[in-house]
């Protein structure tokens, strides 16, 4: 033990106590001395249990801290108090007041019997004393109550006289006697009260302490003895048998006899009082576990709400409840009790703890919201290194289950600040640095060394150092994870990781029996792992891999059967994290397709669309969802086009939100989709869903087809091209017009007998980007002659509800915006509106986001003469240009459902996201999801007089059906110029 600053703080004590000055107590220098002296007194064992090594050294820091916590003014002395309670119960006492004699709650006591308020007054003179250490009033109030009491033996006078008279003692300790008649007074209390008064638990620890006090007038050793001379004659049933044993382990210094002393005082009281229990349940960890959570039940039995301490010890037994696994006991705990004051943020700590583990244990997303919630507000409230490791461990668990980055950022900053902060020997900080270390291993590669180096710091070495050494992967470092692992004990986590080393090593060494051994070493830790355990996803899919490896060398079938078998399992875990089991799927469908195995790709791939909307970040689905197309084209193969129809749509409708939905009434729709595997137009109709295989179309070559079609696209805007420039590309676009109606359009139409007189359109994949309803043969066979066409980006179109008759038309005409070119036909399309409807404008200045944003929802009819953008990467990012800004997708969609027409006469507003294509994300798409019916756009910029001409065209039929007005204003633009599709094929409609 360091004897400078416990000297020091010895000093700062003798200042208060004796000198009555506070102010170097209050010093920041005495909570330094008090940490160090800490540091020394207490250790973490290798179960991450908290051990006392000085016990009077720890009961020492109680006090300076309980001190500190009497001078301090209200609303800064709680820290004080949450440290000294935290001390004393380390040292055994149920508080720091059992430590000291004299320190008592103050405060007035009102309406008492006259018994009472004499107790009272008596305790006011104690007070009194143990404040200012003058004794005066000692006297007269000892001979006063002793008078009293020769009259009246009443239990509560002799508790308030041997108070007295041993501060008479403390005064003059010369005066031995004085501390023998306060021993024989408090005695007397003791035998006058009845077992089943709740004031007896006090007087029997006062007795206690008198006889602890008395004892040590004479050296350690005969303080010792005399105890136990009196424990040892005492018969089982005598009253004052508790306090003796009591007494003697406060006395005692070695752990194993106070052990022994108090498991006899538990024996021989049938009610135990709180501090019995309280010191019992100290020294219970270590020798006797299993009853440390019967003895915490029964301490908060006793505490009764209100009391001061109630909420340590709820919070005390909610954290062994959590650690025995009784997690709904716990968590029922916390919040029945909704701890206040200084002990909240360790109880929202525990709680956070509980409901990490619980959902660790049963996948309930609501368990993991409610435990990040719980830590952030616990590191709110404090300044605890704990309870900002509970928040940076709570965000990590979260982010482990939905790889949301945010959640990766912001768990990595708590970590790092309270690992730079922590004592190297602060007690949890091993668990701190593997939880940093995790949640680096998630940031890549490049924190490869720094999380070795992390875990090289924890001791023991366990399997996160294992793991890490693994993915780092250099030299020797395979070699040095099996051996960490091996030398671990054994659980799912652990031979996982062990099984992940030798498969790796096994590659590395070109070594089949590591190869064996992996396989063998996941099997035991399948076996280990619970059957709804999230991590057992994770395990499934590290022996599929095992697995694999050894059948690329051995070939043998049984290993492939199990491999599907395992990664079947992975996907189908109903508790495994999302992402952990969508690439197992993945893997699954892959493994199943090289094979043929149709069933098997299709539960793979359609496992994928399953789990995607809990991936559903525009991130995330830019690299999983063609995955929805593969599982369609294998349900296809496995001759259920249901299913392939309803993958299709759920892998579409993942951002933009709703239900699936595959009624579409008495029409026809066509979906088409486009897959590595195969491409098939899916035909829904009041029939059911037929298939018509499309051989001559293949994603690579939709792939290509649509980039030279954008490619040409975006040239042709220019103004200024050559006209043998413009030529070849017009002659691209007519190419590509010519591949749409060999490859998609002419089988599609050639199956349908009849030909309906309309067919919706529904294409997936990058071939939603190009113009189907156009599709034209160089033989001059084309769509347009044959059917008038619709699109349709989900089936969920057909759900839209609204007015069939347009009333009143809004017209938004901006042809004035710095940057762009002006729009010269605004005018001839704000009169062709006017002839159909009645009309109200907004135009130049006056067409505002606040303006049109207000006016969108009071019109059937809404016209856009304006400008827009679309952003190919970047969707959300589209939308029209107006006076003051961009009306966006988002607010698009937040307009008031029902209208009828929304018509774009603007470039760019049918087309969707290179990456994303079948969501919807553009801003025709953005209408309907606001309820608009039909939507005109455009899938390419429109010069200025065919966008005036084909609005002219539409609005003069405006009472047919939109579509079909559209289909013949196209055949009219068409007829001006048909061997330039760009100048009439551009333009299309979508709604019901």
């Amino acid at each position: 033990m360091p004897v400078e600053p416990v000297s020091r703080l010895a000093e700062r004590v003798w200042w208060f106590t004796t000198g009555g000055d506070p102010g170097p107590l209050l010093e920041d220098g005495a909570v330094d001395e008090s940490a160090e002296v800490a540091r020394a007194a207490l250790r973490t064992g290798p179960d991450g249990v908290v051990e006392v090594v000085d016990r009077e050294a720890v009961a020492f820091l109680a006090l300076v801290h309980w001190f500190r916590y009497t001078a301090l003014p209200k609303g800064r002395c709680e820290g004080a108090y949450v440290h000294s309670r935290h001390y004393a119960q380390l040292a055994g006492y149920e508080d720091p007041s059992q430590i000291t004699i004299g320190l008592r709650a103050r405060g007035e006591v009102l309406g008492l019997d006259a018994v009472q308020a004499l107790s009272e007054w008596a305790r006011h003179v104690a007070a009194r004393f143990d404040a200012t250490g003058e004794g005066d009033e000692l006297g007269p109030a000892v001979d006063h109550l002793r008078a009293r009491i020769a009259v009246r033996a009443d239990p509560r006078l002799l508790d308030a006289f041997a108070a007295l008279v041993y501060r008479q003692f403390l005064a003059g300790p010369d005066q031995v006697w004085l501390l023998e008649e306060a021993v024989a007074a408090a005695r007397r209390a003791v035998a006058l009260t009845a077992g089943d008064d709740p004031a007896r638990d006090a007087r029997l620890y006062a007795f206690g302490a008198l006889l602890d006090a008395r004892t040590r007038l004479s050296s350690p050793t005969e303080a010792v003895d005399l105890l136990r001379d009196l424990a040892s004659r005492a018969a089982d049933d005598d009253p004052a048998l508790p306090a003796y044993l009591l007494a003697l382990a406060r006395a005692l210094s070695d752990p194993d006899e106070i052990y022994g002393v108090l498991t006899r005082a538990m024996a021989v009281t049938p009610e135990p009082g709180l501090e019995l229990l309280v010191r019992y349940v100290a020294v219970l960890p270590s020798r006797a576990p299993e009853e440390v959570l019967e003895v915490r039940r029964a301490i908060v039995d006793r505490v009764p709400a209100g009391h001061p301490d109630r909420a340590a010890h709820v919070v005390a037994l909610a954290d062994v409840l959590r650690l025995a696994g009784e997690l709904d006991e716990a968590i029922g705990v916390l919040r029945a009790e909704d701890v206040r004051g200084p002990w909240r943020p360790r109880s929202l700590s525990v709680l956070s703890g509980a409901l990490g583990t619980r959902f660790d244990e049963r996948g309930d997303a609501a368990d993991l919201d409610a435990a990040v919630a719980c830590a952030r507000e616990a590191e709110g409230l404090g300044d605890d290194f704990a309870d900002q490791a509970m928040l940076g461990l709570a965000l990590l668990r979260r982010f482990e289950h939905r790889r949301d980055g945010r959640d990766l950022q912001e768990a990595v900053r708590h970590l790092r600040d309270v690992v730079a902060r922590s004592p190297e020997d602060y007690p949890g900080r091993s668990s701190w640095l593997s939880n940093l270390a995790a949640a680096l291993s998630f940031q890549g590669p490049a924190h490869n060394d720094e999380v070795v180096d992390l875990l090289r710091a924890v001791r023991p070495l366990g399997e996160a150092l294992g793991a890490a050494l693994v993915r780092r992967g250099g030299p020797g470092d395979l070699d040095e994870a099996v051996a960490v692992l091996r030398a671990v004990d054994p659980t799912a986590v652990r031979l996982c990781n062990l099984g992940e080393a030798l498969r790796m090593n096994s590659g590395r060494r070109n070594d089949p029996e590591l190869l064996n051994e992996a396989v063998r070493v996941h099997r035991e830790a399948l076996g280990l792992c619970g059957e709804l355990a999230p991590e057992r996803a994770w395990v499934l899919g590290s022996l599929a891999s095992a697995l694999l490896d050894r059948l690329a060398r051995t070939h043998h079938r049984r290993d492939r059967a199990d491999a599907v078998a395992a990664l079947r399992a992975a996907v189908e875990h109903p508790t495994g994290p999302p992402v952990e089991r969508s690439r197992s799927a993945v893997r699954l469908g892959r493994l199943a397709a090289k094979s043929g195995d149709a069933e098997a790709a299709l539960a793979g791939f359609g496992g994928v669309v399953d789990l995607l909307p809990s991936l559903a970040t525009e991130e995330l689905l830019a690299g999983w969802q063609s995955l929805g197309n593969d599982a369609a084209a294998w349900a296809v193969s496995a001759g259920r086009p249901e299913r392939a129809l309803e993958l299709v749509e759920r892998s579409r409708l993942l951002l933009s939100g709703g239900e699936v939905s595959v009624e579409v009434g008495e029409r026809t729709v066509v979906v088409l989709n486009v897959s590595r595997y195969r491409c098939d137009a899916l035909v829904v109709s009041p029939a059911g869903v037929a298939v018509v295989p499309l051989p001559e179309l293949g994603s690579a070559d939709v792939t290509a087809r649509a980039h030279v079609f954008l490619g040409a696209q975006a040239r042709l805007e220019s103004r200024s091209l050559p006209l043998p420039e413009k030529a070849r590309l017009v002659a691209q676009v007519r190419e590509t017009l010519d591949w749409l109606w060999r490859a998609v359009a002419a089988p599609v139409l050639a199956a349908l007998d009849p030909l309906p007189r309309r067919i919706w359109w529904s294409p997936t994949g990058l071939l939603s980007l190009l113009p189907v309803h156009a599709a034209l043969s160089f033989g001059g066979d084309s769509v347009l002659d044959r059917v008038v066409s619709s699109y349709a980006g989900s089936l969920r179109m057909f759900a839209l509800t609204g007015t069939t008759r347009p009333r009143t038309a809004l017209v938004v005409a901006v042809p004035e915006v710095p940057g762009l070119p002006v729009l010269l036909g605004v005018d001839e399309e704000v009169r062709a509106v006017s002839r159909a409807l009645p009309t109200t404008v907004l135009r130049g200045p006056e067409a505002t986001l606040a303006a049109v944003t207000a006016a969108l929802g009071e019109h059937d009819v809404v016209h856009f003469a304006c400008h827009a953008v679309q952003d190919l990467a970047d969707p959300a990012a589209s939308g029209i240009v107006l006076h003051d800004g961009t009306l966006g997708l988002a607010a698009i969609a937040a307009v008031p459902g029902g209208a009828h027409l929304a018509f774009l006469s603007a470039c760019r507003t049918g087309v969707g996201a290179v990456d994303l294509p079948d969501e919807a994300l553009h801003v025709a798409a953005g209408f309907q999801a606001a309820g608009f019916r039909h939507v005109v756009g455009t899938l390419w910029s429109v010069e200025d007089q065919p966008a005036a001409s084909f609005t002219a065209a539409v609005y003069a039929r405006l009472g047919e059906d939109p579509a079909v007005a559209v289909h013949e204003a196209v055949l009219l633009a068409r007829e001006e110029d048909p061997h330039d599709p760009m100048r009439w094929a551009q333009w299309c409609h979508s709604g019901p």
